[in-house]
């Protein structure tokens, strides 16, 4: 190589090196196996020069493959390989390789995660406790309250006072309810929620739900109605859990419909059953669809999806989509029409 070759080569690395450094990531050229040249980012105060990078990621690695193994993949198929979470001593990364035009070579794309990996474990935890802090004393308040409009209202005949005890139960329910909604919400997301399957009847859990919410609807305007095909097999689910999924969907309907009707249909296919719950509410815009299953977004009405703490957390759908799709189901928004209504349905198997 020429001396004008190396000048240009050195001040092609030297401006790789810049690049890099000022990149919210790490890279590593490797050559069969080994950091060849190994830039630092000194955002990140990585330790790991040559060889010694390569023996300390072949660590977070399980036994049964290396990362040198991985190197090799990535340089004979040609393709990048995901490395997925790796584990240092002190670090946690998220990794790639990806085959570069030279022969035997290969550089490996290392982000940092180690801050937001100890940040989300403390969220987490803080979280939980928090939300078990919050629970038991709102359910005393809630329960004395109860009892002092069961056992005592003779005693204390003032219609204000009346009205203030069922404001209190009325409002501690309601931040129970929430409460409940994060520590499920906890509990799903990092993996910790139990479910008991078993076989049962769709429509007899319909039924059942109608027949409660029925003692429980105000709105006269409003009917609930089933309707139904024949030839069901039962499905294999969480009983409670899909019945809380449904209580849920129906909720809502109840909710945002002031008048008509929410109506339960089941419909038979190949692999389990559709319940498909559709209201003549206010509808949901087009632009809003895709947000109604993510964390703290309400669809009060077609103009907006905001969170108001007066009527919920905002978790509600989010936690059904999940529940049902730990019970191999889903739940998902099938039609909706701004004006007219909508229709959310849960899928469930069926018990083989």
């Amino acid at each position: 190589m020429s001396a004008h070759e190396e000048d240009h080569s050195s001040a092609q690395l030297a401006s790789m090196a810049l690049l890099v450094d000022a990149m919210p990531v790490a890279v590593a050229l490797l050559v069969h196996g080994a950091a060849d040249i190994w830039y630092r980012n000194t955002a990140f105060a990585l330790q790991f020069p040559g060889v010694a990078l390569v023996n300390e990621l072949n660590r977070s690695f399980e036994p049964e493959k290396t990362f040198t193994e991985e190197v090799e993949r990535c340089i004979s198929e040609r393709a990048i390989v995901n490395l997925g979470e790796l584990h240092t001593r002190e670090k946690s990364f998220s990794g790639s390789l990806v085959p570069l035009a030279q022969p035997e070579h290969c550089c490996i794309i290392l982000t940092d995660e180690t801050k937001y990996r100890q940040d989300e474990a403390a969220r987490k935890e803080f979280f939980s406790i928090l939300s078990h802090e919050l629970r038991t004393p709102l359910v005393a308040v809630s329960g004395c309250a109860k009892l002092i409009q069961d056992y005592y209202h003779l005693e204390y005949p003032d219609p204000l006072l009346k009205d203030m005890t069922e404001e209190i139960i009325h409002s501690t329910d309601g931040l129970v309810s929430m409460v409940n909604d994060f520590l499920n919400m906890d509990r799903l997301e990092q993996g910790r929620f139990t479910y008991v399957l078993e076989s049962f009847s769709a429509k007899d859990l319909v039924a059942e739900l109608i027949r409660d919410l029925t003692g429980i609807n105000q709105n006269p305007a409003i009917q609930l109605l089933m309707t139904e095909c024949s030839g069901f097999n039962p499905v294999w689910a969480d009983r409670q859990r899909s019945k809380q999924i449904l209580t849920n969907l129906a909720g809502n309907a109840l909710k945002f419909t002031k008048q008509g009707e929410v109506r339960f249909t089941l419909e038979a296919h190949e692999h389990g059953v559709q319940i498909r719950v559709s209201d003549t509410g206010p509808g949901i815009a087009p632009e809003d669809r895709d947000e109604v299953f993510k964390k703290f977004r309400q669809a009060h009405n077609h103009d907006a999806l905001t969170l108001d703490p007066n009527r919920s957390s905002g978790l509600g759908l989010y936690i059904a989509k999940l529940m049902a799709e730990g019970m191999a189901g889903s739940v998902y928004l099938e039609w909706s029409e701004v004006g007219q209504g909508s229709s959310f349905c849960l899928y469930l198997p069926y018990a083989q």
